[in-house]
């Protein structure tokens, strides 16, 4: 259960209203946990873009973020979460200390992302949500052919399946248009937002 990865409750808003952790990701296929902190210029540019990326396809997905956040104090942990549509787990740095130690977080901003069994996906979610939506077109390569695939709210990532077009495990590598010394080696395991 998400439980033992994030205790009982989870933090919906910045006026402190909670829910019951599992009741609020039950239904997530991935899970995302932001570390940032509001005192971090990096994170400050780089949650705006998540948000984006979140509104697109959350729902469709079945994706959720949860923010563990760096903040030094509960009154800025409050005023930083009010930026972010997802939840957070509560201010605390004994709770921050134990998941930055589970998850091998070296700094801010990082984007660890789950499956539903709580195993890590990636822990290279800022990278791949920063290349990938500064990006108009990818093309897939397979052993076969290439495809072109326009970025936007079906955006391909590395790993995965192109639905209808390619299954996941024959695309090889996804390049983007006009920055073809950027090779992305695809993982193994499905990894599509």
């Amino acid at each position: 259960t998400w439980e033992k990865v994030f205790g009982q409750e989870l933090i919906l808003s910045s006026n402190g209203v909670t829910g019951a952790t599992d009741a609020v990701l039950g239904d997530a296929k991935y899970v995302a946990l932001l570390f940032a902190a509001d005192w971090c210029g990096p994170c400050r540019q780089f949650v705006p873009q998540l948000v984006r990326m979140y509104g697109r396809v959350a729902r469709r997905k079945k994706l959720e973020v949860v923010w563990v956040s760096g903040s030094r104090t509960e009154e800025a942990y409050k005023a930083y979460h009010a930026d972010m549509p997802w939840p957070a787990v509560p201010f605390g740095q004994q709770q921050l200390a134990a998941l930055q130690k589970a998850f091998a977080v070296k700094g801010y901003p990082s984007l660890v992302i789950l499956d539903t069994h709580a195993h890590v996906v990636t822990s290279a979610g800022v990278i791949r949500v920063v290349s990938f939506s500064a990006h108009d077109v990818f093309v897939a390569v397979t052993s076969r052919n290439c495809v072109i695939i326009p970025a936007g709210p079906n955006a391909v990532v590395a790993g995965s399946a192109i639905d209808g077009v390619l299954p996941a495990t024959s695309v090889d590598q996804v390049v983007p248009v006009g920055a073809s010394e950027r090779v992305i080696t695809v993982p193994s395991v499905v990894d599509r937002w």
